[in-house]
């Protein structure tokens, strides 16, 4: 959905993924981080910056993340 720039789809995809991956941290923080680029691409940047905190909190030492918050 990304690649078509359809963001709400893709925003949709992210947040079931989330929904889905209660138990695995990793797919966590996967969806967190690209749920937070989407929301940013739609100028929501509160609740971009709230997934971008959820991914830090599960991967305090990501660089990506941090430089994305900046």
């Amino acid at each position: 959905f990304e690649a078509n720039e359809e963001w709400k789809k893709a925003a949709l995809a992210y947040q079931t993924a989330l929904n889905l991956s209660q138990n695995d941290p990793k797919i966590q923080f996967e969806a967190h981080f690209n749920l937070a680029g989407v929301l940013a691409r739609q100028s929501e940047i509160d609740q971009a910056l709230e997934h971008y905190q959820k991914a830090l909190d599960l991967q305090p030492d990501s660089l990506e993340v941090k430089t994305n918050i900046e």
